[in-house]
């Protein structure tokens, strides 16, 4: 029995070091301009976090049969590592979440000031407006909030509506 624990601590071990390995993947992150590969390569990562959590479960729930007398504190063990496990997850479904609601937001945006400039105008204009869009990553201190975020209702300065036709 007691070599079963060893190696059941063992791999909760392991399983704890993979979750601190992601969340320090994560703090790299923050703050980034991310790249469609970036986030495809987090959402993949996520996937094999989730996956990763249900092996973790059983580990604990094997440890928890055995140390019936240390109960309590294998208990409190689950819970913190539970809890590291919830907090990356939710910190890599808001990166993505971020990314792709943001990468949107651009091409919305392209989309209209296409309609109002051509050439030159238009490249100097959405370089200068994208450039202003908020980073894909908050960092700890800001929050990003796209409500209230609406299309202009004034066509923008240097706007010909006689050469849209």
């Amino acid at each position: 029995m007691e070599a079963k624990y060893k190696t059941l601590n063992l791999k909760r071990a392991s399983i704890r070091g993979r979750v601190t390995k992601f969340n320090n993947h994560l703090e790299e992150l923050k703050g980034k301009k991310l790249t469609p590969t970036e986030v495809s390569v987090l959402s993949q990562r996520l996937v094999k976090l989730e996956t990763l959590f249900g092996e973790f479960d059983s580990v604990q729930n094997q440890i928890e049969a055995l140390e019936e007398n240390n109960l309590s504190l294998e208990l409190d063990t689950r819970e913190v590592i539970e809890q590291a496990f919830h907090n990356s997850i939710a910190l890599a479904q808001e990166i993505i979440s971020i990314y792709w609601s943001t990468a949107g937001l651009k091409k919305m945006i392209s989309t209209y000031i296409f309609k109002w400039f051509d050439g030159d105008q238009l490249s100097n204009f959405e370089n200068e407006l994208v450039a202003d869009l908020p980073e894909i990553i908050p960092s700890d201190d800001e929050n990003v909030d796209y409500d209230g975020i609406d299309a202009p209702d004034d066509e923008p300065e240097g706007y010909n509506s006689d050469s849209q036709e």
